[in-house]
């Protein structure tokens, strides 16, 4: 009887952890946090547009940032800077494996609200 019990109990935290992953659970408010933080420490980036994080285990973060640079960077500089960028963020949350960043316009409609981070921000991770 303890037995099952303990089996059941075991099966049910592994049903759990598991149905997380598999919608996809986005990182905790701290993390997203530290990565933003992470992004704006970066002098070559205007502002953060957009920020989507995802667990895709247990121990790893996908995350995917769009962002916009400041004006007047040639491509080696953007490209150096997202370097920085990605240095940054796996240094501030080590959990981070895999880094997908988008360089935005501002000429592209922007949600209402401001950059993600900002105070009035409407951009939410999914």
């Amino acid at each position: 009887m303890v037995i099952g019990l303990m089996l059941a109990g075991i099966a049910f935290f592994l049903a759990r952890e598991s149905k997380d992953l598999l919608i996809g659970e986005s990182a905790c408010e701290a993390d997203r946090s530290k990565i933003l933080t992470a992004v704006h420490s970066i002098p070559e980036v205007s502002e953060c547009m957009e920020l989507l994080t995802m667990h895709i285990s247990p121990e790893e973060i996908l995350v995917n940032i769009n962002v916009h640079f400041v004006d007047g960077l040639e491509t080696d500089q953007i490209e150096q800077a997202i370097d920085s960028i990605e240095r940054s963020i796996k240094t501030a949350v080590p959990a981070v494996g895999r880094i997908f960043i988008e360089a935005d316009t501002l000429l592209r409609p922007r949600r209402q609200g401001g950059s993600v981070g900002q105070p009035g921000s409407a951009a939410t991770d999914s």
